[in-house]
């Protein structure tokens, strides 16, 4: 974690709220010492953002220990995202970790 790029992220947020790297990039800062504010800014990409791709991947990985219902929840609105944008990375990205996670359920 790093204090000095949170601070900025922080700053970039007061500026432009409506930037929704800024919040997705905190999380992913926080990921790794603070699961409680990363857990805050996955929720608030999700609901405010819901349209920012970027964030399922990682969001259905960070509740996939805690939370199975809201992983798949998760998973597949990522999945019916990217086949609306039609970015077909990031599709086959969920569509693999997603298959992956529900082999290691059973």
């Amino acid at each position: 974690m790093n204090k000095q790029r949170i601070e900025l992220l922080k700053t970039y947020i007061k500026e432009d709220s409506s930037d929704p790297f800024n919040y997705y990039a905190l999380a992913l800062e926080y990921l790794d010492e603070n699961r409680a504010e990363a857990e805050e800014y996955f929720v608030k990409l999700l609901k405010t953002f819901p349209e920012y791709l970027p964030t399922y991947y990682h969001a259905a990985h960070f509740f996939m220990d805690t939370d199975p219902d809201r992983t798949s929840e998760i998973f597949e609105e990522g999945i019916k995202l990217a086949q609306i944008q039609g970015d077909l990375k990031t599709l086959a990205e969920l569509r693999n970790a997603y298959t992956n996670w529900q082999f290691d359920q059973d």
